[in-house]
């Protein structure tokens, strides 16, 4: 009786797994053309069709960018307008946003391209999140949005190893050339090196970087830091010596004994430790294992009652 409330259980299981599968593969979908284009060494594909169709182009979703100058292309297909918003949020999560274009069309197929500058008092609003929302309506009111967020930042940062085997921090960035035009770009960088906790470590100075410089030691074995989890903080500053961004941080695992350095992070994401590709693959693997465990439920033996069922037969030939 249990071995068959298991079994039930487990083709329950996979049963409602089947039918969500079932059920996303039969949606209809409108019929349609593909039109495949490559742009810049990019695969593209645009959907054509009856429906509104808009694409942005030349932006990655989710990148970061430390040039202020972004250049994108906007195609769209059987629309009446099209409009181009970009959208800002900033250190208190209040939204801004500007309509960069607004496209007439008669329906027919088009693309226009866009280079926008990102900088305060330009077409952006500095440093911080952005979002590019591209809608296309037709002339009953059915539109198509497509949405590209990135984040402009005046520094990244990875560690290296040089020839020698020892650690380094490589920056990019746009350097303060001392012209107008170069008004807020970097300075120069401040590296620190905290503990775990953000705490400054005693007899451990920052490291001052002036621009354009981009290769900077890392003085773990110098100064005979213990093993243990550490902070790199990076903060960029601009010809008036004031800070142009939020710290980036990079947290690291020191060896002291091998003088070894590692980023704790799961891929070498920013701040945390997981990016979206450990997530989906966590995902993945639950899937999976749960899966595997409604098999196991179906095909594992119930020793009890075969026992029971071999009595019952000792007991039949007896009589």
């Amino acid at each position: 009786m249990r071995k068959n409330k298991k079994r039930l259980l487990g083709l329950f299981g996979l049963s409602v797994v089947a039918i969500m599968f079932g059920v996303a593969v039969s949606i209809p979908e409108k019929k349609a053309l593909a039109e495949t284009k490559q742009v810049q060494d990019m695969l593209v594909v645009q959907v054509i069709g009856e429906s509104p169709s808009v694409t942005i182009i030349g932006i990655e979703d989710e990148d970061t960018e430390i040039s202020a100058q972004q250049n994108f292309t906007v195609t769209y297909d059987n629309v009446e307008n099209v409009t181009i918003t970009l959208e800002y949020t900033d250190e208190d999560g209040v939204k801004h946003t500007k309509i960069i274009d607004s496209i007439p069309s008669d329906g027919s197929s088009g693309e226009k391209s866009y280079s926008i500058d990102l900088r305060e008092g330009e077409d952006g609003f500095g440093y911080g999140e952005y979002k590019i929302i591209v809608r296309g309506t037709d002339e009953d009111g059915i539109y198509d949005e497509k949405v590209v967020s990135f984040e402009y930042v005046p520094v990244q940062a990875s560690i290296e190893k040089d020839e020698n085997g020892d650690d380094y921090i490589h920056l990019d960035y746009v350097p303060d050339d001392g012209t107008d035009d170069s008004e807020g770009d970097v300075d120069k960088i401040i590296v620190i090196i905290t503990d775990e906790d953000g705490n400054e470590i005693p007899g451990v100075p920052p490291i001052v970087v002036p621009a354009p410089q981009q290769d900077v030691p890392l003085p773990f074995g110098e100064d005979d830091l213990p093993s243990g989890k550490y902070i790199i903080k990076i903060i960029p500053y601009d010809r008036d010596d004031e800070p142009l961004y939020n710290p980036y941080e990079i947290p690291v695992t020191y060896d002291a004994e091998e003088e070894i350095l590692v980023p704790d992070t799961g891929s070498f994401s920013r701040v945390l430790s997981f990016n979206k590709t450990d997530y989906l693959v966590s995902a993945v693997l639950v899937f999976g294992i749960a899966v595997a465990s409604g098999l196991f439920i179906i095909m594992k033996p119930n020793n009890k009652n075969n026992k029971n069922r071999k009595n019952l037969k000792k007991t039949a030939r007896r009589k």
